[in-house]
């Protein structure tokens, strides 16, 4: 029986690589670990059983292993870990066999395995999700509003696009949590910051249009106001110069993650507003003044 046992072993140890079926292996393995327990009490006693009885344990250690490791998530830089873990080199090639692998003596790295396995995993759903974010957010564009009766288009987020940005957002938090995201850091936290930028200019680009569009009909059509505040109705004659430029180059641009990661941009739209609340305090004054 031991040496039928051997010769089973050996000659799935001469199988390929690429023609392993450790299903098979890990249910014969079984019913030989099985036939083995059913052996005289007396026969466990030799030494040729124990060291069958090891065998026999190792291997099916060794089989759910080599069925991990065959996943297709596993990378060049995994199977470099596998070699620094178990201490041996190897070059998977045609001739790579289980022979191969099972001479790292698998049974002793379990966890290690395991833990390699894991990696190639969840970087493979991180590889995936940031290969989603490239294709989606190289399409979103801004939708463009036509202000009033001029050429000048008003922009924002559609719906859609800022629900994706919501679920974008949480996706990548999740990766930067991953313990396992120093493969892609790079573009993790690259996603990050893009994000980050389209949801700030979107709100602050909103709020500007806003008040902007309130403040136009005051400061540039109404003579009284600008004889009453010639000095926040010229402050505001330069806030709308600045404001249609970065309209224009926002509607010429169309993509939004290109658009709002423009260097610069966020700390202009911040400097505007402040002078547009500069503006509005004066009116708001003036109003007042009116009342009394």
């Amino acid at each position: 029986f031991s040496a039928l046992v051997e010769q089973q072993f050996s000659k799935w140890r001469l199988t390929l690589w690429n023609d392993i079926n450790t299903t098979a292996m890990e249910d014969d393995t079984k019913a030989f670990q099985k036939d083995v327990k059913t052996l005289p009490k007396k026969i466990r006693e030799y030494e040729a059983f124990k060291g069958l009885d090891d065998s026999v344990k190792n291997f099916l250690t060794s089989v759910p292993l080599v069925a991990d490791l065959r996943s297709p998530d596993m990378r060049d830089r995994h199977w470099s870990s596998l070699m620094s873990a178990t201490g041996k080199d190897f070059v998977i090639d045609g001739d790579f066999s289980l022979d191969s692998l099972l001479a790292l003596e698998l049974h002793k790295f379990e966890d290690e395995v395991g833990e390699i396995v894991d990696c190639a995993q969840k970087e493979a759903k991180m590889e995936v999700s940031l290969g989603k974010l490239d294709v989606t957010w190289a399409k979103v564009e801004w939708y463009m509003m036509k202000h009033k009766d001029t050429d000048i288009q008003t922009v924002k987020l559609g719906e859609e696009d800022f629900e994706a940005l919501e679920d974008n957002q949480v996706l990548v938090q999740g990766m930067l949590a991953n313990r396992y995201m120093k493969t892609f850091e790079g573009q993790i936290t690259g996603w990050h910051k893009k994000l980050m930028t389209v949801a700030d200019v979107n709100q602050i680009l909103s709020e500007i249009q806003r008040t902007w569009a309130y403040l136009e009909s005051l400061f540039i059509h109404s003579d009284e106001v600008k004889k009453e505040l010639p000095e926040a109705a010229a402050r505001f004659k330069s806030i709308d110069n600045v404001v249609k430029g970065i309209l224009k180059e926002a509607c010429a641009t169309k993509n939004v993650v290109a658009s709002a990661c423009k260097e610069g941009l966020f700390k202009e739209l911040e400097k505007q507003q402040s002078e547009l609340e500069i503006c509005e305090k004066a009116l708001a004054d003036y109003m007042e003044s009116k009342r009394r």
